[in-house]
């Protein structure tokens, strides 16, 4: 595993790997230190309606139509063919097209709060939570198109020292939680949405101005919205988790895997990161060489490398979990198990982030067929267990089990596609 580790790190021996996995790690600290401080300031229930709130995110997400995924994937491969023309014109695109979704959105928001404050309720908490998460929506997207934009070797490294920023705007705006409680808590994940998108856009990379184009627009719809469904429909399997246990005990069960959240939140950021760093580097080889098997190495050393890293935290944890929630989170000690085995599978699911070869050879069909196969493997051993055992209990350890043999089939599917190649999928 050590070995393994080093390979991977090997893999990126440039200033820009070093500086950006750095600074993902202290982003992904920051976060889950301070994801465990604000669960002992707010009340489970408060914390419960939020999570809920947030659910919103993930389903409206479905509104981009893959223009984002589709960048994703196909600025860095042009980026690899050294077409700089074709590349301002995919960014000016998308960019169009995300100034139109922001006022669909904006107004959405609005008519919707409209109508839940006259027809279904007004409770306050539930008013703001609602229009603060139509506010991170908004931000959201326009994030993730200037989050695409970054590249090249040089643009990581800035992107590094934004994350700096965030990191130590997210700490300080822990305070806020501790004097207003839902609502600093709810004020608090604006603002840094906020503030990430501002540092991100100072230093923006490709300084473009929104404009139509009908080739780029056809590519990255015929691109994106597959990998964008496939996508989306793994971030709705990220929810099942809260899903499931809202059936079987309420907001309330909500709230006190709230830890579990936090742990399972901190776990995905640094491979997400790295994600962000391995997904374009492949397709820029990919564009350059047009040789799949050049990147079945980014697959199996970023999966043992991972594994590498997450282990000794999976026994670091283990141990410390119970102590600190007994210790300092008196009202969570329901959730210690759960929390516990939300670190084991985050290791796993973190191991699987050279899956995106397939996104960048096009292998529509494998990542339907994976994609489809997690959704019901997670969906049927946390409902099984969630079901004939405690509900906490249950959905975690179902979770583990999923995320284990998917980690497994997801490789063999890896391996397969990238020594058994046809060029007709790009």
């Amino acid at each position: 595993m050590i070995a393994a580790s080093k390979k991977l790190f090997s893999s990126f021996n440039n200033k820009a790997a070093l500086l950006f996995s750095s600074s993902s790690v202290i982003l992904s600290l920051v976060k889950l230190v301070s994801g465990v401080v604000i669960i002992k300031w707010v009340i489970p229930e408060d914390i419960g309606l939020w999570n809920s709130i947030s659910l919103l995110q993930s389903y409206t997400a479905i509104l981009t139509l893959g223009m984002l995924s589709g960048l994703n994937r196909e600025l860095p491969y042009y980026m690899g063919k050294g077409d700089q023309d074709y590349i301002v014109k995919l960014a000016q695109t998308t960019l169009y097209f995300v100034r139109i979704l922001n006022v669909i959105v904006s107004i959405a928001t609005v008519l919707t709060l409209v109508y839940i404050y006259y027809f279904v309720s007004r409770d306050v908490k539930l008013l703001f939570g609602l229009l603060s998460i139509g506010i991170i929506i908004v931000t959201a997207f326009y994030n993730t198109y200037l989050s695409v934009t970054y590249r090249a070797s040089s643009e990581f490294i800035k992107l590094s020292k934004m994350q700096l920023y965030i990191s130590g705007f997210t700490l300080i705006s822990v305070i806020l939680p501790y004097y207003y409680s839902y609502y600093g808590l709810v004020i608090r994940t604006v603002l840094v949405s906020i503030f990430s998108v501002a540092v991100i856009y100072v230093v923006r990379p490709l300084k473009v101005k929104a404009a139509y184009d009908k080739k780029s627009f056809k590519e990255l719809i015929k691109t994106g919205i597959k990998l964008y469904a496939i996508g989306y429909l793994d971030d709705i399997s990220k929810t099942f988790n809260r899903t499931i246990l809202l059936t079987y005990g309420g907001v309330l069960l909500v709230g006190y895997f709230s830890p579990a959240i936090a742990v399972i939140t901190g776990m995905t950021i640094f491979p997400s990161a790295m994600a962000q760093y391995i997904y374009p580097q492949m397709s820029f080889n990919f564009g350059k060489y047009n040789d799949p098997r050049n990147l079945w190495g980014w697959v199996w050393k970023s999966a043992l490398g991972m594994l590498a890293i997450g282990l000794p935290l999976i026994v670091m944890g283990w141990l410390l979990i119970p102590y600190f929630i007994k210790e300092f989170f008196p009202n969570y000690l329901e959730s210690i198990f759960a929390t516990q085995m939300a670190l084991l599978a985050g290791v796993f699911d973190s191991a699987t982030i050279g899956t995106q070869v397939l996104n960048t050879l096009k292998s529509f069909k494998w990542l339907t067929v994976l994609t489809v196969f997690k959704l019901a493997l997670l969906w049927f051993t946390m409902s099984y267990f969630a079901s004939v055992m405690n509900p906490l209990e249950g959905v975690s350890i179902g979770m583990v089990i999923a995320s284990i043999i998917f980690w497994v089939i997801s490789m063999l599917v890896c391996y397969k596609e990238t020594h058994n190649f046809s060029s007709k999928k790009v």
